[in-house]
């Protein structure tokens, strides 16, 4: 028979016999002190040998009861449910095959081995809420138990896949967002496969689907839409697979829905799709390179990106895939039929027609990936577009502290902070194109796309939208210590530095390197000017293709005109960091403002030159180079330094000054509050009057209404329908007397009454009718 599933009553029984045992050692105080042995009890990792014989005696009874226990459930059970009571018991040195423990249990053990058994019994009922997905006992669990939110249950099931499995949403929503379950948490797996990502080589090793999966799996598996967009946009790894090698998206390919998702999702190429739905995410120095990338240019007047021609677009990429033995050129020319454009490779900046400076610059960028193009690391910028020329063009950072009078300028490129840049390179290298980005000092909801390189957000109900792009990180490595890597500023001078792209090759390295050869750490750390004449050229001659093609040309006294205009344009603004001679032609000249080390530096730079001239291969020059170069390195971290103290300190003036002012603000609205509070009281009194007499005069009215009301009552009504009875019986019949007098009494003449008048005619009538 298979059996049944291990279910609470079975390790109830062996907490009981725990329970028991632990009180019976608490009852006995068998250790030398009552203090001892409850520290003893809650260390768990502390394997106490027996204090007696007695002591002994008890806990060797306990194990051998708990064999038997054990011994007694398991042809009760099925396989998996074996496996799940042996992996708990392993850890207490239970062999599985011979069913018993290899040592007794401690003192110190049982309580960990008690804490265990409750967990294990909770967990048989919390996964099958999960399953149910029945919120409430799952919430129990996790509170009670928060080490076993990640770990797998009897059936080999995460919480989140089984909850995901049965399409539960509101409780992936909770193991997700308030139990904090970690959103890739994999099936129980095999060790070899958990260790090494194979386990091919075990030999009880089974390409079982469940094994490994994650909740977006079983999503994407079994169709359920609304649950695998959730989980992806809460950061779900779609490339992550399970033992039998499937991640996400190879589920989701038998899922019309699912699929639609994800071919909207990802990024499929720049250029051209790239095909079917990608398997794996781009890995550094992981694949061969290809050609899926856009060149762009940007002039500083337009507010629209302009794609390069194929052939431009082929020369450009060129430039960044530097084979052996060749150096990194700094700056190429590109050659129309009209003219010649100088590009800077470091700085993404193209110059005007004939090597203009002055007149239509343009920015450039490329859309695509710079490690699966050309295996170079990328920094990250972004500019705010407002449709104006460019302001100024070396790039802006972001504070490093809370600046409150910071203000953002449009039109400038500023360099994305380290953890944005990580954030956006991952998202690139998993061909995601939408991404929302919390982003210090603009938005807590920044857009991204990055199939377009656009962004937009929303501040003080504005709507902002920009650009960005990626540049080269270039770095010199020492040619005294080729283990040591400097970080190069892009945009300060770099000759005599001997500049490279940093690639994966060269990260690799730096990563194996110990911490104390790292020279400069800062992303964007320049090196200083040491006044070589030397300038990089680009050497390429490619064929025309077309009127408006670009051809490379080698041509010195150009490159070195550009060169020359390139760092006029970005120098135009002096640096503290950048040393710079008052006369050219005299050494010993010096600004009077450069500090002695600078002065010393220059000097024994200018003599390694001289001497480097004469003879190459003399000791004594290779000292001087080498102390220069130690020189130079000791003034770029001073100068460093003493940049970051004043940055550091201008912003904490800056801190000042501004609670300054707003102390300042404070007051004024104080004041202006306290003038308005007593203006309020005044009206206040004034209503409190006004209050008063419409109280005056409601009484008033009241005493007026009571007497018309008594007015009233003292009106007697008339029914108009019996006019004529209501006349005689209140106005005739009580003057009846009265009247027949006086009619008798009226003249007449020829003896014919007098009844002209009305009233009297209506007398007669009353009488004699």
């Amino acid at each position: 028979m298979p059996g049944s599933m291990l279910s609470s009553s079975h390790i109830d029984i062996i907490i009981v016999c725990v329970k028991g045992t632990l009180n019976i050692l608490n009852e006995r105080q068998i250790s030398k002190s009552e203090t001892l042995f409850n520290n003893t009890i809650l260390n768990y990792n502390v394997n106490t040998f027996p204090s007696s014989q007695d002591e002994s005696e008890l806990l060797q009874t306990l194990t051998e009861t708990i064999e038997n226990i054990v011994n007694d459930i398991l042809p009760t059970i099925n396989d998996e449910s074996k496996k799940y009571l042996f992996d708990m018991l392993h850890e207490y040195h239970y062999d599985r095959v011979d069913k018993k423990f290899e040592d007794s249990l401690t003192t110190s053990s049982l309580p960990a081995f008690l804490n265990d058994l409750e967990s294990t019994d909770a967990s048989l009922k919390a996964f099958q809420a999960a399953w149910n997905g029945e919120i409430d006992p799952v919430k129990t669990f996790i509170n009670k138990y928060p080490q076993y939110k990640d770990k797998s249950g009897i059936k080999g099931t995460t919480l989140l896949y089984s909850a995901t499995r049965k399409k539960h949403l509101e409780l992936v929503k909770y193991l997700v967002e308030e139990a904090k379950c970690s959103i890739d948490a994999q099936n129980e797996q095999h060790i070899e496969m958990a260790l090494t990502g194979s386990g091919g080589s075990a030999p009880d090793f089974k390409a079982n689907p469940l094994a490994g999966s994650s909740a977006l799996h079983a999503a994407c598996y079994y169709g359920y839409l609304d649950i695998a967009k959730y989980l992806v946009e809460h950061g779900a790894d779609y490339y992550l697979k399970n033992h039998a090698g499937e991640t996400a998206i190879s589920n989701a390919l038998e899922e019309p829905l699912i699929k639609e998702y994800f071919e909207n999702y990802l990024i499929l190429g720049y250029f051209k799709e790239i095909g079917p739905l990608p398997i794996a995410p781009i890995i550094e120095g992981g694949q061969k390179l290809i050609d899926d990338c856009v060149w762009e240019y940007k002039p500083f007047q337009d507010s629209k990106w302009y794609s390069f021609s194929a052939n431009e677009t082929k020369l450009l990429s060129k430039s960044l895939r530097i084979p052996p033995n060749e150096e990194f050129q700094l700056e190429i020319h590109l050659r129309v039929p009209k003219g010649i454009y100088g590009v800077s490779i470091v700085k993404f900046l193209r110059s005007g027609r004939n090597l203009n400076f002055d007149q239509n610059l343009a920015w450039i960028r490329c859309r695509g990936s710079s490690i699966l193009n050309f295996d170079c690391y990328s920094l990250w910028q972004i500019i705010i577009d407002n449709n104006k020329f460019s302001s100024s063009m070396q790039p802006l950072n972001f504070p490093s502290l809370s600046d409150q009078d910071f203000t953002l300028q449009e039109n400038i490129w500023y360099n994305c902070p380290e953890k944005i840049n990580s954030q956006i390179n991952r998202a690139i290298n998993y061909r995601q194109k939408y991404l929302t980005l919390k982003f210090p000092f603009l938005s807590d909801q920044l857009k991204v796309n990055l199939q377009a390189f656009t962004f937009t957000f929303t501040k003080n109900s504005k709507t902002f939208s920009g650009f960005l792009r990626w540049i080269p990180k270039i770095v010199s490595i020492n040619e005294y210590a080729t283990n040591k890597i400097t970080y190069l500023d892009n945009f300060q001078p770099m000759t005599g530095s001997k500049p490279i792209l940093l690639t994966s090759e060269h990260q690799r390295t730096l990563m194996a390197m110990d911490d104390s050869n790292l020279e400069n750490l800062g992303v964007h750390e320049m090196i200083d000017d040491v006044d070589d004449e030397n300038t990089y050229s680009n050497d390429y001659n490619t064929p025309s293709d077309g009127e408006n093609a670009y051809n490379f040309k080698a041509m010195n006294e150009d490159i070195n005109f550009a060169s020359q205009a390139m760092d006029e344009i970005f120098n135009t603004t002096t640096s503290s960091r950048t040393m710079s001679l008052i006369d050219s032609d005299d050494s010993t000249k010096y600004s009077s403002k450069s500090s002695p080390i600078e002065i010393q530096t220059r000097v024994s730079s200018k003599k390694t030159i001289t001497a480097d001239s004469i003879s190459a291969s003399s000791s004594a020059s290779s000292v001087d180079d080498l102390t220069c170069s130690k020189l130079l390195e000791a003034n770029a971290t001073i100068e460093k330094l003493q940049g970051d103290k004043a940055l550091l300190e201008d912003e904490i003036r800056k801190f000042i000054e501004s609670n300054q002012i707003k102390t300042k603000q404070y007051t004024k609205e104080l004041s202006k509050l306290q003038t308005k509070l007593k203006k309020i009281e005044d009206e206040r009194k004034t209503m409190e009057e006004e209050q008063q007499r419409l109280k005056n005069e409601k009484t008033r009215l009241e005493q007026e209404n009571v007497r018309i009301k008594q007015i009233k009552a003292e009106i007697k009504t008339v029914d108009y329908r019996n006019v004529q009875s209501e006349i005689i019986d209140n106005c005739l019949a009580p003057c009846h007397s009265l009247l027949i007098k006086t009619l008798k009494n009226i003249s007449t003449i020829q003896g014919v009454p007098l009844v002209d008048d009305p009233l009297q005619l209506f007398f007669v009538r009353l009488l004699f009718f």
